[in-house]
This record gives structure tokens, C-alpha cells and sequence, in this order.
């Protein structure tokens, strides 16, 4: 199973006798995923410019990046 939690600007938690408290999360997907959406615009550019031929295998290559890159950080 894999497990993606929101992401937050940083993962300090703060404890005091009034209660706990935490970053708030990023705002939207783009913000979460940045890595990944420059992960495939430099794909679909290499596309464009011939570099390479098919956009699917670029985007699958993209999606196993992320998740590797998660799964390390898990």
C-alpha cells in the first residue's frame, strides 16, 4: 500500500500544554506537486523538440519518479 499525505510547508509540530499544532497543509495540487509538473513539462517539451517520440512514455516515466521519490520519503 502506498500512503501520500498532504504535504505542509514543514513537518514541525509544536507541543504545549494548550495543545498541538502544525503548518497548515499546501494550498492546492500544483503546490504539493510541483516536482512532478516540472517533471513533465520538461517531458512534453522534449516532445515538441523531437527529442523525444511518445508522450505516454514520458508521463508513465514521470508517475514512477514521483512515486519512488514518495515511497523514499515515506
Amino acid at each position: 500500500m502506498l500512503v501520500s499525505e498532504n504535504q505542509r510547508p514543514t513537518e514541525l509540530t509544536s507541543l504545549t500544554a494548550s495543545g498541538t499544532s502544525r503548518d497548515v497543509i499546501k494550498y492546492s495540487f500544483p503546490q504539493r506537486y510541483a516536482e512532478s509538473y516540472v517533471g513533465i513539462m520538461e517531458c512534453f517539451l522534449d516532445v515538441v523538440e523531437g527529442i523525444a517520440s511518445l508522450l505516454w512514455k514520458c508521463h508513465a516515466q514521470s508517475l514512477v519518479m514521483h512515486l519512488v521519490a514518495h515511497v523514499i520519503d515515506s
